[in-house]
């Protein structure tokens, strides 16, 4: 069985040389994890992401405009009364808070989903 890729990107207006937070919430009762990289590195990476501040307290470079953090979320289905998976990406303190979400539909058991996001910082 092959895994449902799904490509995806999003904008969020951020303020001038402030931080936003990012949560990820994998829905529908399925099992996943996530890394996210911004600038190339790994700064999140694991099962649960909440609150993870971008950028990193100690970046020299705290001004998020024109830049992106990239988040891949694979998703297995384990809920057998659901083939509906889904992702949502929850950005905190930029110019409004914002959720994105994106779904895919994962008609067998044990099937991954990979959802690959980028979020565009502006």
């Amino acid at each position: 069985m092959a895994a449902v890729i799904v490509a995806k990107s999003a904008v969020y207006e951020v303020k001038p040389s402030a931080s936003v937070t990012l949560s990820i919430t994998i829905g529908d009762g399925q099992a996943g994890g996530s890394v996210v990289r911004f600038k190339g590195a790994k700064i999140g990476p694991g099962p649960a992401i909440q609150s993870l501040r971008i950028p990193q307290a100690g970046d020299a470079d705290q001004d998020l405009k024109d830049k992106t953090v990239s988040c891949t979320t694979t998703v297995e289905r384990i809920n057998s009364a659901s083939s509906h998976s889904s992702v949502t990406y929850s950005l905190r303190g930029g110019g409004q808070d914002s959720d994105f979400t994106f779904d895919a539909t994962l008609p067998e058991m044990g099937q991954l989903a990979e959802y690959r996001t980028t979020i565009i910082f502006e």
